[in-house]
């Protein structure tokens, strides 16, 4: 994994709730950073001091060859759970034998896990847990509806059943850079 630093001067984070946030930032860099951006496959992350604080993957590199001024785009961590579909029937009901059911941020983690198996489904995300009240959740998705994992697990938060983010990790672990959080209060 190759790696660049830039320094901007000015930007702007948008955290959202539920969704990707987004990032918006301007500065001016050396002729050897110009050649460093890869739209859509680099990440961005952002650092307060030593503390990682938001990430999320590169959309948007311009450099002003003249002026040497740059600017820069990005989309949060969650802006590729929106790209992965589900494949194969994906059933959560209670367990006839224990009556156990499932947790509505257990029917999310297990929708992320399942698109990360898949080839190519790799996002590089851990799960880091759930905080708060869990609640029960039913949810049936058939492999032939190509239901989006994002648009599926937006709409467990829209119904109440928790929040969410994906954040950068204040330490990687190999290519885990991001972690899936639920949380109820």
């Amino acid at each position: 994994v190759s790696t660049a630093s830039l320094e901007l001067v000015n930007f702007s984070i948008n955290w959202r709730l539920n969704g990707p946030g987004a990032f918006d930032g301007a500065g001016v860099i050396g002729t050897t950073q110009a050649d460093a951006a890869n739209v859509g496959a680099r990440e961005l992350i952002v650092y307060k001091g030593s503390n990682a604080v938001w990430g999320g993957y590169l959309t948007f590199f311009d450099v002003d060859e003249d002026t040497k001024r740059v600017r820069v785009g990005a989309e949060g961590y969650w802006s590729r759970g929106r790209a992965r579909l589900m494949r194969g029937n994906q059933i959560y009901k209670p367990v006839t034998n224990s009556g156990v059911a499932w947790k509505a941020d257990q029917i999310a983690w297990d929708i992320i896990d399942q698109a990360q198996g898949a080839t190519y489904g790799d996002m590089g995300w851990v799960y880091g847990g759930h905080s708060g009240t869990r609640k029960d959740a039913k949810r049936i998705y058939y492999g032939v509806d190509r239901t989006n994992v994002g648009e599926a697990i937006e709409a467990l938060a829209r119904e109440g059943y928790f929040d969410f983010s994906v954040d950068v990790r204040a330490v990687p672990v190999e290519d885990n850079v991001a972690q899936f959080r639920t949380w109820y209060e």
